[in-house]
């Protein structure tokens, strides 16, 4: 299975210009007490790593929305803690856009922020939890009455919850999870090394598809050792070596005086 990715600068705009029609003001007049609150709050956020503007937007909305102060503050410290963990935090306040719009009770909004968090902060060297928002989960039937196989770096399992992931180098060797396919080992460091949040974009080709792509990354691979330059010139490739200067200061050798 193929991978490709989608090109960055339109995916960041797209979101941004999700993220600011989801959390466009409404028009509501809010009291001054919230306006402070909502002010503290966002400030309390950027100290964090959280981005001023769409932590404003997204408290606003909520405020405008009759959220209790309890869930905001929920849904402050599940973005805080995104951030904290080094994770991004985009794909959780666009969620709660996402819940607002479609008039998610408060309830299902911190908790769909919830699971996105905890999808980004599952992956590691075994593998990476795919973060799935297009409708219900992957299924199967009899799914749990499957024994276990072997498994190799690259299967993309179906795993409990319906939620894609993809086992990298240092997956187990067995698993009982239904398979949706394999992505090719010439593709695997696109998804271990793709920034968390980052679009994949999957591509089903045939076995006769995949093995050319792999023949041709493997070639490829050989001929890199040939292909490398050094970043630095060999000393005894510089035939005026003794004119640069490399030594910069020098020292006298003697004790400090408080030295005994």
């Amino acid at each position: 299975m193929k991978i490709t990715m989608k090109i960055p600068y339109l995916i960041v705009a797209i979101t941004m210009f999700f993220t600011s029609l989801c959390f466009a003001t409404e028009n509501i007049a809010l009291s001054a007490s919230d306006q402070a609150q909502i002010e503290a709050q966002a400030k309390e956020m950027s100290t964090v790593g959280v981005p001023a503007e769409p932590a404003r937007n997204m408290l606003t909305a909520m405020h405008q929305h009759q959220f209790t102060s309890q869930n905001i503050v929920r849904a402050q410290q599940e973005v805080m803690n995104c951030a904290k963990a080094g994770l991004p935090t985009e794909p959780v306040m666009n969620k709660a856009s996402e819940g607002m719009a479609k008039k998610a009770s408060e309830q299902q909004v911190i908790a769909a922020m919830q699971t996105v968090h905890s999808r980004y902060a599952r992956a590691n060297r075994m593998g990476v939890r795919l973060a799935w928002s297009d409708g219900a989960g992957f299924s199967s039937a009899g799914q749990l009455n499957l024994l276990s196989d072997f498994a190799i770096p690259g299967d993309i399992q179906m795993t409990g919850d319906g939620a894609p992931a993809v086992l990298l180098v240092e997956a187990q060797t067995t698993a009982g999870y239904p398979r949706l396919g394999t992505v090719l080992p010439c593709d695997l460091p696109r998804i271990a090394q793709a920034s968390l949040g980052a679009p994949l974009q999957f591509e089903r080709i045939s076995r006769t598809e995949a093995l050319a792509i792999q023949r041709k990354a493997n070639a490829a691979t050989a001929t890199l050792k040939s292909r490398v330059k050094p970043l630095y010139r060999d000393p005894r490739d510089i035939p005026d070596l003794l004119s640069y200067q490399l030594v910069d200061g020098m020292i006298s050798g003697q004790p400090d005086k408080d030295t005994p």
